[in-house]
């Protein structure tokens, strides 16, 4: 790497480096590619730099990425480094980045960029996903991840999955609504004749 220019002129040229060479750069030194994105003083520039040095070396190695993002200054900057790194390792392996996720957020407090791994995670592997949100501790959170499951089994053409799944949770007040409105507008799109006959089972105050 020591052979290797980084640019240090205008805003233009080390934008075209981050979005055209700066993926190789991390694949051959990570560490020098980090160096450059911390480099950066234009906001913007060192945003793009950052994530994108934290996506890659996610994929690549994330335990190391991790021990990189931990020494950023900036307590957001650092949170979104992490989630950035969680990304990169779903995208090679999903149940690594969903549990590298769990590592930085509270048990039961929702989290958006969680909600978002499982999601992705279940569309690889549903049933893994399903189980690792159910040994989770009852709370919001659960919850959340458990509407954005039951959305995904109905998203995916099994409506009837996902009404079951509706039935076994633990959901209540607004969450189980607003699975109960996935399901059967997923459901109606493509039997409205068996999302109905479905809804009439349900209790009243679920449809609330």
């Amino acid at each position: 790497m020591s052979s290797l220019q980084l640019p240090r002129s205008s805003p233009a040229r080390i934008e075209d480096f981050e979005r055209e060479q700066l993926p190789e750069v991390v694949g051959q030194d990570p560490e020098a590619a980090a160096r450059f994105a911390e480099m950066q003083t234009e906001s913007e520039l060192r945003k793009l730099a950052i994530r994108q040095v934290a996506q890659l070396w996610g994929a690549l190695d994330a335990n190391r990425a991790v021990n990189w993002a931990r020494t950023l200054p900036d307590a957001a900057e650092r949170d979104a480094a992490f989630i950035d790194i969680a990304n990169g390792l779903s995208s090679v392996d999903p149940g690594r980045g969903v549990e590298l996720r769990e590592q930085f957020v509270a048990a039961t407090r929702p989290d958006s960029a969680l909600n978002n791994l499982v999601q992705q995670w279940a569309g690889y592997d549903f049933d893994a996903a399903l189980a690792w949100t159910n040994a989770r501790a009852p709370g919001a959170q659960r919850d959340d991840l458990m509407q954005r499951l039951i959305y995904v089994r109905a998203a995916a053409g099994k409506p009837a999955d996902a009404a079951r799944l509706v039935t076994e949770s633990s959901l209540s007040g607004a969450a189980r609504t607003a699975a109960v409105a996935s399901v059967a507008r997923e459901w109606a799109s493509r039997d409205g004749d068996a999302a109905q006959e479905w809804i009439q089972t349900l209790e009243p105050a679920t449809l609330n």
